[in-house]
Parts: C-alpha cells; sequence; structure tokens
C-alpha cells in the first residue's frame, strides 16, 4: 500500500508541473483562449460559420456574417 502511494505520489509531482510548463508556453507562443468577439459570436460559427444550436438561438447578431 506504502509503494502504491509513493508511486502516486510521484507520477502526480512529475505529471502537473510538465504539464503546467506545457499549458503556460503554449499561453505565452499562440495563447489558449479565443478571441473576445469569437467567444460571444461562438466558436461553432467562427470556426464553421454554422450556428451549432439553431434552437437555442433567439436573435441573431451577426446575421450569417464572419
Amino acid at each position: 500500500m506504502l509503494a502504491q502511494l509513493i508511486g502516486i505520489l510521484v507520477a502526480f509531482g512529475w505529471a502537473f508541473p510538465v504539464a503546467l510548463l506545457g499549458y503556460y508556453l503554449i499561453d505565452r507562443t499562440i495563447g489558449l483562449r479565443a478571441s473576445s468577439t469569437d467567444e460571444q459570436r461562438g466558436l461553432d460559427f467562427t470556426e464553421h460559420y454554422e450556428i451549432g444550436y439553431p434552437e437555442f438561438q433567439t436573435d441573431l447578431i451577426h446575421k450569417g456574417k464572419p
């Protein structure tokens, strides 16, 4: 049981900092987030020029224009 606990701690101690460093580098180089305009339009429209859930759209601000 102690060996399993040590293995869990070692795996977490390696994976968490490596992932954190990876996300930090991605954020600093190409960015992790979409622009606020793209977030407001919805990424389905921004990426594919289509509404992802048309049944939930009550007012289309962009009216099919990018």
